[in-house]
């Protein structure tokens, strides 16, 4: 008896059979997403159309939305719906007095510290050639961290990816409007 033969004949078989075994994900969902994205570094500038307001952002893949470092930052009642004024002030000591109604409100955990339920409101941002209309941003008093703002996966996710070995990779360059 040829052992060769058959372990060759029911190998094939086999392998014929793990072949006609259904994948869990659809073809189009294993093809990788090769359309072309920004790299950026882990530390940009971001800019706040339409007010101009240019801030140092760090990128921060670890959380899902994007964050503001406000002052004054004050909840009320306009036309029955909730909004918010609070004060965005630059590295380089612009302050920019803002009102926005509150889209919703986020509870982020903490490390180390006990959740906090903050405001979100949207605004439009900048980050090199990538404008993002109404990206939603979590308002809080980061004045114990370096940087004005962070900028979670929800801007970044289709868009662009992140060089941790870079830093200041892009000057905001989209179209004031």
């Amino acid at each position: 008896m040829n052992y060769r033969a058959t372990f060759i004949r029911t190998f094939g078989a086999l392998a014929c059979l793990i072949c006609l075994i259904p994948l869990p994900y659809s073809y189009s969902e294993l093809v990788l997403d090769h359309s072309p994205k920004l790299v950026v570094g882990w530390i940009e500038l971001v800019q706040i159309l339409p007010e101009n307001i240019l801030l140092h952002a760090k990128i921060d893949t670890g959380a899902d939305t994007s964050s503001l470092n406000v002052t004054n930052l004050e909840e009320f009642v306009k036309e029955s719906k909730q909004w918010v004024k609070f004060t965005v002030t630059t590295r380089e000591g612009q302050s920019v007095n803002l009102k926005k109604p509150v889209h919703r409100h986020v509870r982020i955990k903490r490390k180390g510290a006990e959740s906090q339920r903050r405001p979100v409101v949207k605004f439009d941002l900048c980050l090199g050639n990538i404008l993002l209309h109404k990206t939603q941003v979590n308002l809080t008093n980061r004045k114990n961290f370096k940087y004005n703002m962070l900028i979670g996966r929800s801007f970044l996710k289709r868009h662009a990816v992140v060089d941790s070995t870079n830093t200041y990779k892009h000057e905001p360059i989209c179209i004031k409007q």
